[in-house]
């Protein structure tokens, strides 16, 4: 499979152009990364405390990695360990695919979605040279 995957081009170069873009959103121009993986917390297992992701994001006024809100948005309404982490990783992959994107804590969402566009407009000039 993994062969497959390297004798397609296409697949390739989107793959190496989803890193690049990656990198530079990512990383601002000190090399410092904007914002830490967003993690898991699964208060050990323990079904009657409160899971949720959380991650950090760097403050434009101190330039620290600077811990956002918690993000639970109904897991703890479910009953099993199976069903929390499946819900919450499907939180975790959302927001790191968003940030990656150039979402910011600190921006209005109308600067982020603009950002956004943005940059989506020029992924789409880039393939079509």
């Amino acid at each position: 499979m993994c062969l497959l995957f390297l004798e397609n081009p296409f697949i390739i170069f989107s793959f190496n152009e989803i890193l690049k873009n990656e990198y530079v959103i990512e990383y601002n121009l000190t090399g410092q990364r904007q914002f830490s993986d967003p993690k898991i917390y699964d208060a050990g297992g323990d079904l009657n405390k409160r899971w949720y992701v959380y991650y950090s994001y760097r403050d434009p006024e101190t330039g620290k990695l600077k811990r956002q809100p918690a993000i639970y948005k109904g897991a703890n309404r479910f009953k099993t360990k199976c069903e929390h982490l499946e819900i919450l990783m499907a939180f975790k992959s959302a927001l790191k695919n968003l940030l990656s994107q150039g979402y910011s804590p600190y921006e209005n969402y109308k600067v982020t979605e603009a950002k956004i566009e943005k940059l989506e407009k020029a992924k789409t000039t880039e393939l079509e040279k």
